[in-house]
């Protein structure tokens, strides 16, 4: 049988405030904003047309500058096209 020896406070403080760190500088480099503008014309869709669209595509429409060729088709009747 193998004694406790118990567990080091300073180790442990140690180890979460370095997980902390690493996950801070890592989450905020890969973590970027959704626009709220498109997050707004999301929220704004028809129950019916928010029902039949994916994950994967409202996090491309949020996160791209281009709108998924999928996505597009079931939103085409709610945008407004512009000449910019």
């Amino acid at each position: 049988m193998v004694p406790y020896i118990g567990w080091n406070k300073n180790f442990s403080i140690s180890l979460k405030s370095g997980w902390y760190a690493y996950k801070r500088r890592h989450m905020t480099e890969q973590k970027k904003r959704p626009d709220p503008a498109k997050v707004a014309f999301l929220r704004s869709l028809p129950a019916d047309i928010k029902a039949s669209i994916t994950g994967e595509e409202a996090e491309q429409f949020m996160f791209s500058t281009e709108i998924p060729e999928s996505l597009y088709e079931k939103i085409k009747d709610f945008l407004i096209e512009t000449d910019e």
